[in-house]
């Protein structure tokens, strides 16, 4: 007999008044228990030493141009606030990062920093760190993402050109003098001084990239997406914007220029521009218009929309996993359960799935005992089956259990062999808790599992 048939025969075998006495009972050693931590936290030695994970944001670079104040903000740019509500969904991330920089740089710091942590073979997240480095006044760290990309990604326009910045600020020779045509050696020119310079000279800069953003040619596209991300006129980026947006079709050019509009003129734009037809043509498309309704905290909208798709679209494994994350962030734990018993985060053990949510329900009961144990008898019901366990994990998110989040990385991490991009995913999660007991363990089992990745990584997540 499984475990979990065991649970359901223990609980259906008691009277309703023997249940009500075993409840009390339970709910009596959680008394005793959180009695007994409080005061273990009153008198616990304090202390712990979690200098690893501890980021120092380097001082402001005064050459760097702050970003504008009257451009539209983001609603939802409250980095925590994403991470939490969708956890282990660095696309997300990676979005929420593009549309809040050029308003709330450090969230998108902070968001483009989290993707990378979780995806830190991905280009596009790289550059969005880089680009949120400079963003924030970090030239070194934005030096320090841009030698992580492969060598083709370094020789991207935006990339050259926020190099060359970086090296004017940190008075290191300049990078844009590279041998290169003429016509991207002025663009890198023109888009270095827009970064760098102020007053007249940056208003020529300007000019000059905006006479390249006007005329057809290889280049007109990059430079008028680097106008639309950077210029302080909140008009004239949302001029570049549109422009961008009706040069390429693309879905993200199209977001990104609706969102520089005023909330009140975003949904007529949306219509007017038909983002949620065409966005429902392929599954690429649908990711990212369902990440630009959750980034509105439009969970709900969001929710509607994707089960109004057609079933190919919708039944492909991204926007199911997607469908649960939002089931996750709305509450919806029913529906939540039996999307993941269908396999929307991947294969999954019936009986964990049931163990875990019953650990849920006996937190919300304050049995805290019981719910403990229910969470370590969903980690065994796995049976070190990694894709299960992950499940696991990403519902201790999903719940916002901090203790079992921990517990559950660490018994992912004991499977051989030792996973270890999965001990920096951990590393980031505990980071971004801010609490030192979770911070050291993380990085002891980061060094455990490979300690040379561990010290690089130490570097490479200051952002």
């Amino acid at each position: 007999m499984n475990l979990l048939q065991r649970f359901r025969n223990w609980t259906n075998q008691w009277p309703e008044g023997g249940r009500w006495a075993i409840a009390l009972w339970l709910g009596c050693i959680s008394v005793v228990g959180f009695v007994g931590w409080e005061i273990y936290q009153e008198f616990r030695p304090t202390g712990i030493p979690t200098a690893d994970l501890t980021i120092e944001s380097p001082a402001p670079v005064p050459a760097v141009q702050s970003p504008p104040v009257d451009r539209p903000k983001m609603e939802s740019a409250d980095a925590d606030l994403i991470l939490d509500h969708f956890p282990c969904d660095p696309a997300a991330w990676s979005l929420a990062s593009e549309l809040c920089l050029a308003t709330e740089p450090q969230a998108a710091l902070r968001l483009a920093a989290a993707a990378a942590e979780a995806e830190p073979d991905s280009s596009p997240i790289r550059k969005d760190l880089a680009a949120a480095c400079w963003a924030t006044g970090d030239p070194a760290g934005a030096q320090r993402q841009i030698a992580l990309l492969p060598e083709p990604e370094r020789a991207t326009i935006l990339m050259r050109i926020i190099s060359g910045a970086a090296d004017q600020a940190l008075n290191l020779p300049d990078a844009g003098t590279t041998p290169s045509p003429t016509a991207v050696a002025a663009t890198i020119r023109a888009g270095i001084g827009l970064f760098t310079a102020s007053g007249p000279p940056r208003d020529a800069a300007a000019q000059a990239l905006a006479r390249t953003a006007e005329t057809v040619g290889p280049y007109q596209t990059d430079t008028s997406r680097l106008l639309a991300r950077w210029l302080k006129n909140p008009d004239e980026a949302r001029h570049w914007a549109q422009l961008t947006a009706t040069l390429t079709g693309a879905v993200d050019d199209q977001i990104y220029s609706i969102s520089l509009l005023p909330i009140s003129d975003r949904l007529a734009a949306e219509a007017g521009a038909g983002l949620a037809r065409s966005c429902a043509a392929t599954p690429a498309d649908a990711l990212l218009y369902l990440g630009n309704l959750m980034l509105q905290d439009r969970v709900k909208d969001a929710l509607d929309w994707l089960d109004g798709l057609p079933a190919p679209i919708k039944g492909e494994a991204r926007l199911r996993a997607r469908r649960a994350s939002l089931l996750g962030a709305l509450h919806r734990f029913d529906e939540l359960k039996s999307d993941l018993l269908a396999g929307a985060w991947g294969p999954a053990e019936p009986d964990a799935i049931e163990f875990a949510f019953g650990s849920r329900l006996a937190a919300q009961r304050d049995q805290q005992v019981l719910h403990r144990d229910l969470w370590r008898l969903a980690l065994n019901a796995c049976n070190s089956r990694r894709e299960a366990m992950t499940v696991v994990l990403r519902l201790a998110q999903a719940f916002g259990f901090h203790q079992e989040t921990a517990e559950s990385f660490e018994a992912l991490l004991l499977l051989p062999p030792g996973d270890s991009n999965l001990a920096r995913q951990y590393a980031g999660w505990a980071r971004r808790q801010n609490d030192p007991e979770f911070g050291s363990r993380a990085m002891q089992w980061w060094r455990k599992i490979d300690p040379d990745q561990a010290e690089r990584g130490l570097e490479a997540l200051r952002p």
